[in-house]
């Protein structure tokens, strides 16, 4: 409890003191010694002296810029004062990278609380976050499959549909995934036409005539709904091995537009299998949107798969505590999508796609040693705390009244 002046006032007056006595009582209690005095001799807080012991016991509490500082006053500083966006948004990945998980969490309380209003987040599925979707037109047989060390991933369809490959085709997916992720029921709408779909949803372009994306779009959209996953896990245990299996297709049913000017009140939907909405609520990999819309509209589909599978690891990288791990680039040659035949070839477009990540995701810190590939523990782009509570929003404010 701090003394004030009207304490100390009230209580003279109690005893009988004259208005001039009040007044030279109040001009000493206001005296810069005798409130020094009261502090550091007799240990008596007031509201005067109290302000004074705070600045001496934090120095550094009216400092927005707190990149400056070493680790041990970082952690007595935010344990001690109420952090604000600016001084949290100060703070370096290195510096946060080694302060304790209290303190982290502390820090990223307070920027989240920012974050959740502004920043917009899609999500992918793991197992194709691993893998990769095709690059480029699968030919003959529509069956295109991947291996990530104990995962199998294999893309199929009929031959008549064809699989989804390219940009489009990860356009497509993301919001697919996203919209399993946040809906709160089991079907999504998708407009009343297949452009405004494609130009104010997806926000890409549409064209037409001979040279057009228009039926590309319709191609793509139905190949990704047609399209079977199936994801295989092997591993070991005590007495002998495991094999996991999961199938997974993205809709039981859809109704879909069938020509440009489609435009009734009955809008397309895409019921999606319960399957499905359950594996990407257990298995999604968060990102941020305006990243993740940036890569593709450079047309980068290695590096937006490179992007989404630096997310994952760098998340698991963080999970871990590790301060690094080294991945082979041949094994990343290997599971992608991209269809290189060369691994030269591969290794120089996979050097320009980090290039281009790292204007995006600026704080992804990694170097290449020959053909192996070295993550260093950074922040996640999207911290998973946050997607948690993103997706609690949205779904809270899609739920029934």
């Amino acid at each position: 409890m701090k003394l004030t002046k009207n304490d100390i006032l009230s209580l003279f007056k109690a005893n009988g003191a004259s208005r001039s006595e009040l007044d030279r009582k109040s001009v000493l209690f206001q005296s810069v010694y005798f409130q020094d005095h009261l502090l550091h001799v007799s240990g008596v807080l007031t509201d005067i002296n109290a302000p004074e012991l705070s600045k001496k016991l934090n120095p550094h509490s009216s400092v927005q810029d707190l990149s400056g500082m070493d680790v041990f006053d970082l952690e007595d500083f935010v344990q001690s004062n109420q952090l604000t966006l600016e001084q949290a948004n100060s703070i370096t990945p290195a510096q946060l990278d080694n302060l304790s998980s209290k303190t982290k969490s502390t820090i990223l309380d307070v920027k989240s609380s920012k974050l959740l209003e502004e920043q917009e987040i899609w999500f992918s599925l793991v197992e194709v976050v691993q893998t990769g979707l095709p690059v480029s037109p699968v030919e003959g047989e529509q069956y295109f499959e991947r291996t990530n060390g104990d995962l199998t991933v294999t893309f199929s369809a009929p031959s008549d549909l064809s699989l989804p490959y390219g940009q489009m085709a990860r356009k497509i997916f993301i919001w697919l995934v996203s919209e399993a992720v946040k809906s709160k029921g089991s079907r999504v709408t998708l407009g009343k036409s297949l452009k405004k779909f494609v130009t104010e949803t997806l926000e890409s372009t549409w064209t037409t005539g001979k040279n057009g994306n228009a039926d590309a779009w319709a191609r793509m959209l139905t190949s990704m709904l047609g399209m079977s996953i199936t994801a295989t896990r092997k591993g070991k245990l005590a007495n002998g091995k495991s094999v996991e299996i999961a199938n997974l297709t993205i809709s039981k049913r859809a109704s879909l537009w069938w020509s440009e000017d489609y435009d009734s009140e009955l809008e397309a939907y895409v019921d999606f299998n319960s399957g499905f909405i359950d594996t990407v609520r257990t298995n999604a990999v968060p990102g941020d949107a305006r990243a993740m819309r940036g890569i593709l509209k450079e047309g980068n589909c290695l590096a937006f798969d490179t992007y989404t599978w630096l997310t994952y690891r760098y998340y698991k990288l963080d999970v871990s505590g590790l301060d690094s791990t080294e991945i082979s680039l041949h094994s990343l040659w290997k599971q992608s999508g991209s269809g290189f035949s060369k691994f030269g070839n591969f290794k120089q477009n996979y050097m320009k796609a980090l290039e281009t990540v790292s204007k995006w995701y600026p704080n992804a810190y990694y170097k290449v040693n020959d053909n192996t590939l070295v993550l260093f523990r950074s922040t996640p782009h999207v911290s998973p705390k946050l997607a948690s509570a993103k997706i609690k929003q949205l779904a809270d404010a899609n739920s029934p009244n």
